[in-house]
């Protein structure tokens, strides 16, 4: 509720010629009269008997005391109060009969979530891995080339020349590294150990673990190391990305490691998720560095990309996933292969893991910080449509078995702001959304749902309207009261006054049974500001009162930002301005 009062004489006085100044200096004797007209001032002659100046005479100026004005100013607005009106809210409408949701949740999706896709399949790598890790051995068949060759010279043969095996060395290190920025291929690093322990035998391997920035980075599960041990003949095998995508000292560590083996004559190979233009030359030559995606793959180290490239980069494989309610490796993976191969090599998945706007770190799943989620919508349009198309597609296969609210989640917000092609999301799953949302708003007002019920739906409706839905969603004429409903039953059990989230309005709230609390509004510069008392600088405009602590502004017939506001004297906390 608004109510508007004209200011006090004095301070309208003092206000008053502060804006006919500003309007003679900006717009000149047109601005003048326009102002002066809208704070009752009237033009005044001078009286008749104040005499003229004589031709010649020179009038004796005083010093100015303060810099001279500069004669154009920034365009300052002025805002002055035409109307006001109550925020009267919609009767709310006739509501069905729902069931209310149960300690159960919503229950699971059908099917069964996929497996992450692997980086390369066994039968391309085990061709480029064998000959680096192998041992000769005598077979079974006789060479007879060298046969021939020690009977042409008359030598005696006392034992038939065998032709050599390469096979897998009897013994084999395996470092596998796992560092936080590469938590997106610990699966892949587990696939490696499986097919090494086939190839090779459990007892055959020794595998130690590497920890990036740790103060002991070496682990084999039994105990710590300086460093893995040194077996003379023993090849070894670093599942790492050597330190080319990281940003500690770890491409020291590696270099170093790789440098001193180098001396001892230890076979060394690295499997490295990142294309090879990442690579550091000295390094990937002192470990035979394997491109862990493309293995056959001969291109020379490149130019590496910059660090803005690289953030900008992982942030156009985020894009797709805009509207996804979390983010986990597999669901990554998926994403970067509907995108050419070119451009997105595995290294970007690290890459978008530790974005400073992702909060994923050694969790099994991320989430989009606010900013970005809202930037990344805002671009999820211009993706071309089968991208688009594909992209909900593997949301779709990759919530399988999961938790039911998680993917309706996603699916309100794609209807709402996702500008997909008719069809992409089935009636049914729009359908259930909205019955969903009723049945969260209906439960959380119930006095029959369990507290740890209300509790669990109490932080999934804040955190999904206030950061994963779309601002659009609010836009839904038959969605928008139940939301409403949801929203202030969330924050029921702590404040009658619950904050707005964009898209959201006061009427949207209903009407409070709070006091009115009285307001003074002050503009400051180009902006408004809502105050108990009287402020030391700017323009008294008027006076509202507000039951619910909210106040929406129209200018020019278009909905304006809230102005910022201190708390009145005894008046419960405004919510944050939008």
């Amino acid at each position: 509720m608004k109510e508007t009062r004209r200011a006090p004489n004095q301070v309208a006085a003092t206000a008053g010629r502060a804006e006919l100044l500003r309007a003679l200096a900006s717009q000149g004797d047109a601005g003048l009269a326009a102002m002066a007209g809208l704070l009752g001032y009237e033009r005044r002659e001078l009286p008749p008997d104040v005499p003229a100046p004589r031709p010649g005479a020179t009038r004796k100026e005083a010093a100015p005391k303060f810099a001279p004005f500069p004669g154009v100013l920034a365009p300052i607005p002025f805002f002055l109060p035409t109307a006001d009106r109550f925020l009267t809210p919609e009767p709310p409408a006739e509501r069905q009969k729902v069931e209310l949701i149960g300690p159960g949740g919503l229950g699971e999706t059908h099917g069964t979530a996929p497996r992450q896709l692997p980086l390369v399949s066994e039968s391309r790598v085990t061709p480029v891995l064998r000959p680096r890790l192998a041992a000769t051995a005598p077979s079974r068949r006789v060479d007879v080339q060298v046969l021939a060759r020690r009977w042409s010279r008359k030598e005696v043969v006392t034992e038939i020349p065998r032709e050599p095996l390469v096979a897998w060395a009897r013994r084999l290190t395996v470092i596998v590294d796992r560092s936080l920025h590469l938590l997106p291929f610990w699966d892949d690093q587990e696939d490696f150990l499986r097919l090494l322990a086939r190839r090779f035998g459990r007892e055959a391997l020794c595998v130690v673990g590497f920890h990036e920035g740790g103060l002991d980075p070496w682990e084999d599960g039994r105990g710590s190391y300086a460093e893995p041990p040194l077996e003379p003949g023993v090849p070894v095998l670093a599942l790492s990305d050597l330190g080319f995508l990281g940003k500690g000292r770890s491409r020291w560590v590696w270099e170093n490691l790789g440098r001193k083996w180098a001396q001892r004559g230890v076979p060394r190979v690295a499997l490295v998720p990142c294309a090879p233009r990442f690579w550091e030359p000295a390094v990937a030559r002192l470990w035979s560095a394997v491109d862990a995606e493309q293995p056959k793959r001969r291109t020379p180290p490149g130019v590496p990309l910059e660090e803005a490239e690289r953030r900008a980069r992982a942030e156009q494989l985020l894009v797709p996933l805009a509207f996804a309610a979390n983010i986990d490796p597999t669901l990554l993976r998926a994403i970067r292969r509907l995108l050419p191969a070119e451009d997105f090599d595995p290294g970007v998945e690290a890459d978008a893991w530790g974005h400073p706007e992702v909060d994923g770190g050694f969790a099994p799943v991320a989430g989009l910080g606010p900013e970005l989620r809202r930037r990344l919508q805002a671009r999820f349009g211009s993706l071309p449509e089968d991208i688009r198309t594909s992209a909900v597609e593997a949301l779709r296969h990759h919530r399988a078995g999961q938790s039911r609210e998680v993917w309706l989640d996603e699916v309100s917000a794609l209807a709402a702001g996702g500008a997909l092609p008719e069809g992409t999301l089935l009636l049914e799953e729009l359908a259930e959304s909205r019955k969903t949302w009723n049945r969260i708003a209906t439960t959380l007002e119930s006095p029959a749902a369990t507290p740890r019920v209300k509790e669990a739906l109490r932080s999934y409706t804040r955190s999904a309207l206030a950061a994963r839905q779309p601002e659009a969603i609010w836009e839904d004429a038959e969605l928008r009261p139940v939301l409403a409903r949801a929203w202030k039953a969330a924050w029921a059990d702590e404040t009658a006054n619950p904050p707005l989230v964009p898209g959201m309005g006061p009427e949207d709230l209903g009407p409070s049974d709070a006091e009115p609390v009285r307001w003074q509004v002050w503009q400051v510069g180009a902006t408004l500001r809502f105050t108990s008392a009287p402020l030391s600088a700017g323009s008294f405009v008027c006076e509202v009162e507000s039951a619910n602590g909210q106040v929406v502004l129209f200018a020019n017939g278009q909905r304006a930002p809230a102005p910022p506001r201190t708390q009145p004297q005894g008046a419960p906390p405004p919510p944050p301005p939008r």
